[in-house]
């Protein structure tokens, strides 16, 4: 047993030595080959990046207008692009920045899975929760009102998701009701 050991520390040594060996062999060679290309020649990846986005974005937007098409219903874009269904207006007061309120929501996907149900949660307004595209619909809703909200990934949860239920790149329908 010691003299298997003895001839694994010996090859492990020369092994090392070897590779210092060729390192230095392949380190002392100035003749690297450089390959010089001109502008034209290389590709545009900022270009193919913005072209791959504006492909994503126009093709959410259609299966965002398509999905409200389907629904019949009459909606409100907000500036943020997030699109407001309101199906009973609250009689208490507008919501405003800096009012706390809780929420009763659910939200699916535009296939319509379910990724959350019967939830809730209490927030200030304007701090951006849960994400910028429902702030925004809930400063434009009465106490007590209702309503669906389509949000495009951009002021949803984006390109990570929101690590739990909501997948990467995913618009999202909330319907819901403000206490």
């Amino acid at each position: 047993c010691k003299k298997i050991m003895k001839n694994k520390m010996a090859h492990r040594v020369v092994m090392s030595l070897l590779m210092l060996v060729a390192m230095a062999v392949v380190a002392g060679n100035n003749d690297i080959p450089v390959i010089d290309t001109t502008q034209e020649q290389r590709p545009d990846y900022r270009k193919n990046a913005v072209q791959a986005n504006r492909y994503l974005i126009e093709r959410e937007e259609t299966n965002i207008n398509s999905y409200i098409e389907r629904r019949g219903w009459q909606v409100r874009k907000l500036d943020c692009g997030a699109r407001l269904h309101e199906y009973s207006k609250g009689k208490g007061e507008l919501i405003g920045n800096g009012d706390t309120v809780t929420m009763q929501f659910s939200v699916k996907t535009l296939s319509d899975k379910l990724l959350y149900c019967d939830s809730v949660m209490t927030f200030v307004v304007g701090k951006l929760e849960p994400c910028e595209g429902v702030d925004a619909a809930v400063r434009s809703l009465h106490r007590g009102g209702k309503a669906h909200v389509v949000l495009p990934s951009s002021v949803g949860f984006g390109v990570v998701g929101d690590h739990d239920r909501i997948p990467p790149r995913t618009p999202l329908v909330y319907d819901i009701e403000i206490r």
